[in-house]
């Protein structure tokens, strides 16, 4: 499913996403792409899935599907070309899952989004559990996603923002409630390229 289409921008349609047949003709797109291909996909197969939208406190994001196989949660992610032996809450709130035992296959691009960081680092997801089109959805009766904050994140920021002035740069982070700590690690990362402290 990697190879289907590039990796890119994709088809941009305003007021709605993009149908499986325009994003194939426009011949790229990016994860959330990949992600609803796999999804149509596999659906015409009779297997059930949701496509789920994770947001990381930094501001990443990344798209993966999670599919029902005899009754055991995966998780795929058609755009790196691997998936994962586990479910998506288990990716996201285990501390100790060790990611390179659960993940299966090599990933095709360098990105990070497959790497044990970027997981732990998710505070909100959002879950599609509808992979029609729009022109089959009936929007008053059918609800297409939920979203949901990542309780157990060990980042608890509410929002992280920096502040420009003309002598300095200035992080700002707020937390979502008090939280007593005696010392705290910032990550600065960027995901295109080796992790930076």
């Amino acid at each position: 499913m990697n190879k289907l289409i590039d990796y890119g921008s994709g088809p941009v349609i305003e007021g709605r996403n993009p149908t499986e047949k325009e994003i194939l003709e426009y011949g790229n797109g990016h994860c959330r792409e990949f992600a609803y291909l796999f999804s149509k996909k596999i659906s015409k197969f009779g297997f059930k899935s949701i496509v789920i939208d994770i947001h990381r406190f930094d501001g990443n994001d990344h798209s993966v599907v999670e599919v029902n196989v005899i009754n055991h949660k995966y998780v795929f992610d058609p755009t790196l070309g691997v998936y994962y032996k586990t479910n998506i809450n288990n990716l996201i709130n285990k501390n100790k899952l060790d990611i390179d035992k659960v993940r299966v296959g090599e990933s095709t691009a360098s990105y990070l989004y497959g790497e044990d960081l970027f997981f732990k680092g998710v505070q909100t997801y959002d879950v599609y559990t509808d992979v029609r089109d729009y022109y089959e959805i009936d929007k008053i009766t059918d609800t297409l996603f939920t979203s949901k904050t990542n309780i157990s994140s060990e980042l608890p920021f509410e929002k992280n923002q920096i502040i420009n002035n003309d002598e300095d740069k200035i992080l700002e982070i707020n937390f979502q409630k008090t939280i007593s700590f005696y010392r705290t690690k910032l990550y600065f990362s960027d995901m295109m390229d080796d992790i930076k402290n």
